[in-house]
């Protein structure tokens, strides 16, 4: 199901727009179901009426980012909540899931929003991998498509399936752009992640076949 953050934003007192973090970690979620979301009370005064939080946002192979949040009583009656809230909105705005973000969300030519886009990006330059050609070679036009290869670069240090199946995968890439499983051995080897056993190659050394596959399909 597509979740659309600027239909969740409100307007302050102020007359400016604001994500509430309870829709923060929906979008997160949407993007990222493994992600970890942990907030830690790290000071809290009664007497004086402060509260102090920290907010870790961790997306597995995709980054963390921390957050700090601070109240008084003096300002809201539920201060400990606000201060975990503040938090946690840091965090999350931090990486990409904030007002800002919200309001710049929109579809990319390919149907991709730009969040995604970037998640793919950073994952895909972990393992030296064109992200647009792979997005391409893969066919991703939507948000649930998108979501499916961000699991799948998360798993990319893994070894790949039993050498048949890789050969078989990859002879199937090779067809639809009117290569060779020869051509792909030969990129995989100059590219010095092919040693003769295709059992070795990783999910990475796969997915950058299959991107690869579309450069040389398109001239590139």
């Amino acid at each position: 199901m597509t979740f659309e953050p600027r239909k969740h934003l409100l307007k302050t007192r102020g007359g400016r727009d604001h994500l509430e973090a309870r829709w923060r970690i929906v979008w997160l979620r949407r993007h990222h179901p493994d992600a970890r979301v942990i907030t830690e009370l790290i000071q809290l005064d009664r007497e004086q009426g402060f509260a102090l939080f920290r907010a870790v946002v961790e997306i597995p192979g995709g980054g963390s980012a921390t957050g700090w949040g601070s109240e008084s009583a003096a300002d809201f009656s539920d201060y400990i909540e606000k201060a975990e809230t503040k938090a946690l909105s840091r965090a999350l705005r931090a990486l990409g899931y904030g007002t800002e973000s919200a309001l710049e969300e929109e579809e990319t030519s390919d149907g991709l929003p730009e969040t995604q886009r970037r998640a793919i990006a950073a994952l895909c330059g972990q393992w030296g991998i064109d992200a647009d050609a792979l997005i391409a070679a893969q066919g991703v036009e939507s948000q649930e498509q998108a979501a499916r290869l961000i699991n799948v670069l998360k798993r990319a240090a893994e070894p790949a399936r039993s050498g048949d199946a890789v050969l078989a995968y990859l002879a199937q890439v090779a067809d639809r752009f009117e290569l060779t499983l020869g051509d792909l051995e030969r990129e995989l080897r100059d590219a010095g992640r092919f040693n003769g056993d295709w059992s070795a190659l990783k999910r990475a050394d796969v997915l950058w076949a299959e991107a690869r596959a579309y450069q040389l399909a398109h001239g590139k």
